[in-house]
């Protein structure tokens, strides 16, 4: 048996470099925002920093994992994005504030709000 972590999603607001589900992702600069094979921005999933996840066997415990899909109405099958960042600042001033595309795939998305990730280990 392998140990796992549930998630759990509280609606609340988010740090840029907190565990989340939609919002705003972690991102120094508006050109780092992953783009689809057409140029088209992709829809920001979610965020997982890994230092607030219990450990898992031979996976990071540091960084940020971003999880990004196509704007395609089928939910990224037929592209998808995963985007980790090793360090990150904790400087908000220096970050973005609000997902710059988000008006442009608001009505793809499947989720109708964004909220705080949670982690509890199981096994």
């Amino acid at each position: 048996m392998q140990p796992s972590n549930r998630l759990t999603v509280t609606l609340q607001e988010t740090l840029p470099w907190e565990s989340k589900l939609g919002g705003c992702p972690y991102m120094e600069d508006i050109s780092q925002y992953p783009k689809d094979e057409n140029g088209a921005p992709t829809v920001f999933l979610a965020q997982i920093n890994l230092s607030e996840m219990p450990p898992l066997p031979d996976f990071p415990t540091e960084g940020l994992l971003q999880f990004y899909i196509a704007n395609d109405g089928i939910f990224g099958l037929n592209g998808w994005k995963v985007v980790y960042i090793p360090q990150y600042t904790k400087d908000s001033s220096r970050l973005l504030a609000e997902n710059p595309y988000r008006d442009d795939y608001k009505e793809g998305e499947p989720f109708e709000k964004c909220g705080r990730i949670f982690f509890r280990q199981e096994m």
